[in-house]
């Protein structure tokens, strides 16, 4: 309910997304993530999520807080969505097989940073919500490091 659907609604009644888009935009993350919780294959062995992991949530925030213009938020949403069915691998930040204490320790700050610009609501900081923009480009790059890392050492590695 906390990564999705709420952020749904928040989506639609902020008017985060084009008016004439609104429903299908709004339901496109609600439908993804549907098929992404009910794949076995979700999280892997290895505590990586498998595809985009829904971080829905994140994503509507930072539309809200930033206010970005609309067609970039439709155009996230629908690269995001199709994110899901791609087997990308993204790090399970408590249980990441490396960084794990980094990433505790940031998604940590980050999420103090989060509360307090909500707190500062409706005027919040913008030098401290560019900083908080720091977590999530870690995790995304970090995710993506390791992946590539992976794949990399799959094509090298004997048969």
């Amino acid at each position: 309910m906390n990564y999705v659907i709420v952020p749904s609604f928040l989506l639609l009644r902020a008017q985060l997304v084009p008016e004439q888009d609104a429903l299908w935009l709004a339901a496109l993350p609600v439908l993804s993530s549907a098929y992404g919780f009910c794949q076995r294959d979700a999280k892997t062995a290895d505590h990586f999520f498998l595809g985009f992991p829904s971080y829905w949530n994140i994503i509507f925030f930072y539309f809200f807080m930033l206010r970005t213009p609309l067609w970039i938020n439709a155009f996230l949403i629908i690269a995001l969505s199709i994110l899901v069915f791609v087997p990308l691998r993204f790090i399970y930040p408590s249980r990441a097989p490396r960084f794990r204490y980094q990433t505790n320790l940031f998604g940590a700050l980050w999420g103090g940073m989060v509360l307090y610009l909500i707190y500062r609501l409706p005027n919040p900081p913008l030098w401290l919500l560019l900083a908080s923009l720091i977590f999530p480009a870690y995790y995304t790059t970090l995710s993506l490091w390791l992946e590539l890392r992976r794949m990399l050492a799959r094509d090298i590695s004997p048969i």
